[in-house]
C-alpha cells in the first residue's frame, strides 16, 4: 500500500494502472482499494506455467515471490493489459515520476539497474564486488518491460529458466529446497547483456537505491526533495527493513558523504512510519496460506523436502490440494498393512534414536513407532496436533487388524 501510494502520488501527466499481485489468500480483503488498481492472485497465473503451485510449496515465500517476476510481467503483457510496464517489489519506495523510464521503453525493449556502478576500493560490510557475483549483476526490485518482440522473448526466457531450474531439482532427487542459493532467479540476468544486447542497463544513480550501493550514492536533501548525485531520487529498494528498528537497515551502510547517513536515516523512518501507518504489524502476523494443506494441517518444512521424490502428476500440480484421488498429502500420510506413513518413516531416517528403539518401521515396530510419534514425535519434530489424531486413527485400524 505504502508502495502504491508512493508511486501514485508521483505521477504527472501520465495516466498509470496499477498491477498489484497478492502472493496470499484470494480475499476480497487484500485487493487494493485504491483507484487505477488491479489485484491478481496466484489462480489469475497459472496459464503463464503448470508448476507454479508445486514452486509456491516448495520455495520458501520471499523465493517465490522473487520467482513469479517474470510469470507475472509476462501475463499482463500477453493478456495485453499493458503495453509498456515498469515493475516494482513491494519493498520500493517511489519518489520521483517514472516518466523518463516509461520514455526510455519507447525505444528500448526491457530497463535493467545494475547492483552497483562503480569497482569497490576497499572491503565494504555486505557487498563488495565478489559479493556482486553472489546475488547477481542486476538487482530486480526494478524491471521495465515493453509489450514488443524483444520483451516478451525476454520474458519467456527467464521464465523458462525458472521453471527449468526447479524442474532439474526435482529430477535430480534434492533432498533440500533451492533456497540455499535465494538470488538464483536475479543471476539469470548476468546472461542478459550477451543474450539480449537490445536490453538497456539503466546506469542511473537515482534508480534502486538500496543499503548495498549506499557506499557510492550520496543521498541528500535539496529543493524540498531527496536527491543522488544532483538528480531526483527516483526509487529507493528498503530490502532487508524491519519497520520496528529502521536504523537496522543502516547496519550496512560505509563510505559517502558524511551527512548522508541523517538523510537515509530520515528516509528509512518516514518509511516505517508509512508501514505501521498501513497496517503493517497486522498484515505481518498473519500466517501465509502456502503455510499449511487445504484441510488446515501445517506443512511441516519435513514435506517440503520429500516433494522431491514423488512422481503422481496429480500432487505434484496442486500439492496443497488432499481431496485429489492421488493427493501429495495421502501419499505422505498413507498407511497400510506393509508399510508405515513415508512422512513417519522420513523421521524415523532422520533420527538415529527413534531408529534403534524401532528397527523395523514398515514391520513389526510400525505399530509402536505410530504410538511414539503420537506420545512425543509430533512435539519433538513441532508437527501439527492434527497429524497426531490421524496417527492415533492409524493405530487402531493397525490394532483392528490384528483382533480375532
Amino acid at each position: 500500500m505504502a508502495l502504491i501510494r508512493s508511486a501514485q502520488s508521483t505521477v504527472s501527466a501520465r495516466e498509470m494502472v496499477f498491477h498489484i499481485l497478492v502472493v496470499d489468500r484470494e480475499e476480497d480483503h487484500f485487493r487494493v482499494p485504491l483507484p487505477n488498481c488491479v489485484t491478481y492472485f496466484l489462480n489469475d497465473l497459472v496459464s503463464a506455467s503448470a508448476y507454479l503451485k508445486a514452486m509456491a510449496f516448495l520455495y520458501p515465500l520471499p523465493q517465490i515471490c522473487s520467482a513469479l517476476k517474470p510469470f507475472f510481467m509476462n501475463y499482463l503483457l500477453k493478456e495485453g493489459k499493458a503495453e509498456n510496464l515498469v515493475y516494482l517489489d513491494s519493498d520500493v519506495q517511489v519518489y520521483s515520476a517514472l516518466d523518463e523510464a516509461f520514455e526510455l521503453l519507447q525505444d528500448h525493449p526491457a530497463l535493467l539497474t545494475p547492483q552497483i556502478l562503480t569497482p569497490s576500493q576497499r572491503r565494504i560490510p555486505d557487498l563488495t564486488d565478489l559479493d556482486a557475483l553472489v546475488s547477481g549483476a542486476f538487482n530486480t526490485g526494478f524491471i521495465g518491460v515493453g509489450r514488443g518482440q524483444v520483451g516478451i522473448a525476454f520474458l519467456d526466457w527467464w521464465a523458462r529458466h525458472l521453471e527449468q531450474q526447479f524442474l532439474r531439482s526435482i529430477d535430480r532427487q534434492v533432498h533440500q529446497p533451492p533456497d540455499e542459493e535465494p538470488f538464483m532467479n536475479q543471476r539469470w540476468l548476468d546472461l542478459v547483456p550477451a543474450l539480449f544486447p537490445e536490453i538497456l542497463i539503466l546506469r542511473s544513480e537515482a534508480y534502486n537505491v538500496g543499503s548495498w550501493n549506499l557506499h557510492e550514492r550520496d543521498v541528500a536533501w535539496k529543493s524540498g526533495r531527496y536527491c543522488v548525485a544532483d538528480k531526483p531520487l527516483v526509487c529507493f529498494n528498503f530490502s532487508g527493513l524491519d519497520p520496528n528498528q529502521p536504523e537496522g537497515l543502516l547496519q550496512t551502510f560505509s563510505g559517502g558523504a558524511e551527512n548522508a547517513h541523517a538523510f537515509v536515516q530520515r528516509l528509512c523512518s518516514d518509511y516505517s512510519g508509512k508501514l505501521r501507518q498501513a497496517g503493517h504489524h497486522v498484515f505481518a502476523g498473519l500466517s501465509s496460506p502456502f503455510e499449511h494443506w487445504d484441510n488446515g494441517i501445517r506443512i511441516p518444512d519435513l514435506a517440503r523436502k520429500m516433494l522431491f521424490r514423488v512422481r503422481s502428476e496429480d500432487c505434484f500440480l496442486d500439492p496443497r490440494k488432499t481431496a485429489l484421488p492421488k493427493s501429495y498429502f495421502s501419499w505422505l500420510m498413507r498407511c497400510d498393512p506393509a508399510s508405515a506413513p513415508r512422512l513417519l518413516v522420513e523421521i524415523w531416517n532422520l533420527r538415529e534414536d527413534v531408529r534403534c528403539f524401532f528397527p523395523d518401521p514398515n514391520g513389526q515396530d510400525r505399530t509402536r513407532l505410530l504410538q511414539w510419534a503420537v506420545d512425543f514425535g509430533i512435539r519433538e519434530m513441532n508437527l501439527d496436533p492434527r497429524l497426531g489424531v490421524i496417527f492415533s486413527e492409524q493405530i487402531a485400524w493397525q490394532t483392528s487388524l490384528l483382533s480375532p
